[in-house]
């Protein structure tokens, strides 16, 4: 069964929200402050994790980088009353999957959870595919050559030629794995919005650049002049770099 938790200060929009919850059959657990949250997270495996950015103790963001949110299949929703676009792009930025802004629509806000839900038990199935055959689009090769750099799709790992080493979280690990079926092809906006989102993409637009450009970060690819996921103007991004299994 799908676990939510519901991080909010205010007990009424906690019992407003495990109503809209419990009413599409997931789990419900609940916190009103930070401590509280990270209690929970470090001691129970959530699917989708909803936060507050204002607590009484802390900041909804703070938690959002705890490392059991960016190492373990876990989606992230912040439901808040901070509408400014800036929370938002911070909030995408730190690896969340979506961003609702309260007063909220009950049902907008179910679709959007089911929507996390199962992006988050689709990727749990890929990866367990993927230890198992490989990433798909490297002849199920879980080691592939991008340029100067080796990504373990397994770990989720990628080796630089310096020795360095950066993990991608899940999301990245997907948005990644979009490019790797179709190296050195244009993938447009939409197609990207509707793979990680489904029928029902985010309202804020720029959260397919906002992941590109995190994801840019990761690969040390220049956002000033990227090589590696370029923009290819009114069609999308490509990987410019065929990938190549390591034996």
């Amino acid at each position: 069964m799908t676990k939510v938790l519901i991080v909010d200060d205010e007990p009424e929009i906690r019992a407003l929200v495990k109503r809209i919850i419990t009413r599409e059959g997931f789990e419900c657990e609940e916190a009103g402050d930070t401590a509280s949250a990270q209690a929970l997270i470090q001691s129970t495996r959530f699917d989708v994790i909803l936060l507050d950015v204002n607590l009484p103790d802390g900041n909804g963001m703070e938690i959002a980088k705890l490392p059991e949110l960016q190492s373990d299949t876990c989606g992230v929703i912040f439901v808040t009353g901070q509408a400014d676009p800036i929370d938002r792009v911070i909030g995408l930025e730190l690896g969340a999957d979506d961003y609702v802004t309260k007063p909220f629509e009950s049902r907008e806000l179910a679709a959007r959870i089911k929507i996390v839900a199962r992006r988050v038990a689709s990727l749990k199935d890929a990866l367990g595919a993927a230890t198992r055959r490989g990433s798909p689009g490297t002849d199920g090769a879980p080691t592939v050559r991008l340029g100067d750099m080796v990504l373990d799709t397994k770990h989720r790992q990628i080796r630089f030629a310096d020795g360095g080493l950066e993990t991608l979280n899940h999301s990245e690990m997907e948005l990644l794995g979009i490019f790797l079926e179709s190296p050195d092809l244009p993938v447009d906006r939409q197609a990207i919005m509707e793979r990680l989102y489904g029928d029902n993409p985010p309202a804020f637009d720029r959260s397919v650049d906002i992941r590109i450009s995190r994801l840019r970060k990761k690969l040390r690819d220049d956002p000033a002049s990227p090589s590696l996921l370029l923009t290819v103007r009114n069609k999308g991004y490509r990987l410019a770099v065929q990938p190549e299994a390591v034996v």
